[in-house]
């Protein structure tokens, strides 16, 4: 698994596939006027051929999530002055959480899925604010994680949780298993012998 979230790492272990872990470095600029569905499509695609440049041979799982409000894509903040700006743009309104999955055979094929969550966040008062910030759970994250404090000023949400967390379960295990790569007789004891499945992110 080439990603440095635990929250992936999770998810797809809780699918019983075993995988190796490889990471992936890809320029994630997004193009002029690229919209959000096909900026992170094209990001997990990218990490996907990255990996494969050295594991042509085996199959590989790339992810991206990305959270939009409207079509202004908000990515990974770089600073507290970035991630106040983040909260404000998000508060009181509803804002989408997109994870694109690109599956990569060894037959060269590729496999994408593009999943969308809807979310609705309270109107933060500046303390809320400032308690997610010093919290730093924003580091290293697109914007904010729904398992962590930004949950509790979450009002609603409308699709698979599991897509804010980065990897919508029911889509990686539909995708994997539709080319072969989830046994249920095998997955039991986590058969180290069966062809592993890397994730980039």
């Amino acid at each position: 698994m080439a990603s440095q979230s635990p929250s992936r790492f999770t998810l797809l272990t809780q699918l019983g596939i075993p995988f190796d872990v490889h990471p992936a470095h890809i320029d994630e600029t997004p193009i002029a006027r690229e919209r959000p569905t096909a900026y992170v499509l094209r990001m997990a695609r990218e990490k996907a051929e990255k990996v494969s440049e050295q594991f042509p041979h085996r199959p590989i799982l790339a992810a991206d999530t990305i959270v939009a409000v409207g079509t202004r894509i908000l990515r990974k903040a770089e600073s507290e002055e970035k991630v106040y700006d983040q909260l404000h743009l998000i508060s009181g309104r509803r804002h989408r959480v997109y994870t694109a999955l690109a599956l990569r055979m060894p037959s060269g094929a590729y496999y994408t899925r593009l999943c969308v969550t809807h979310v609705a966040v309270k109107i933060l008062e500046p303390q809320e604010m400032d308690f997610f910030v010093q919290s730093g759970e924003w580091r290293n994250v697109a914007v904010y994680r729904i398992e962590g404090i930004m949950g509790m000023y979450i009002r609603m949400i409308r699709g698979l949780s599991s897509t804010v967390q980065g990897l919508p379960l029911w889509d990686a295990y539909t995708l994997l298993k539709g080319h072969g790569l989830w046994n249920a007789s095998s997955n039991i004891t986590l058969n180290a012998g069966k062809l592993s499945t890397l994730l980039s992110a």
